[in-house]
């Protein structure tokens, strides 16, 4: 249990999976027969926290603004999802900030 975290980072790091894979693993988990609902809570917790973490979302209002943009790739085309998941990169594109 004193080297979980550096385990994790490890495998995170080994693995490399992206916010997308984070993001798919935690809305397609099932819960297998095996698992307590109490197991299952907390992996698909700790896959929406790795999803967050990855895409660097910290307060309520950034979650909103991802989940949100998450959204509406959801409806865009397919070429036009590719040219926008081009254009992100590692980041997300959010709402434009006007003051």
């Amino acid at each position: 249990m004193d080297k979980y975290v550096e385990v994790r980072d490890y495998l995170l790091r080994e693995f490399k999976l992206t916010a997308e894979q984070y993001r798919e693993r935690f809305s397609t988990a099932v819960k297998s027969l095996t698992e307590t609902y109490t197991l299952f809570g907390s992996r698909v917790k700790n896959l929406f926290l790795y999803y967050l973490q990855n895409r660097k979302a910290r307060t309520v209002e950034q979650v909103i603004d991802l989940l949100v943009s998450d959204r509406i790739k959801e409806t865009l085309s397919p070429a036009c999802l590719r040219h926008v998941l081009s254009t992100e990169g590692t980041g997300w594109f959010g709402p434009e900030k006007t003051d």
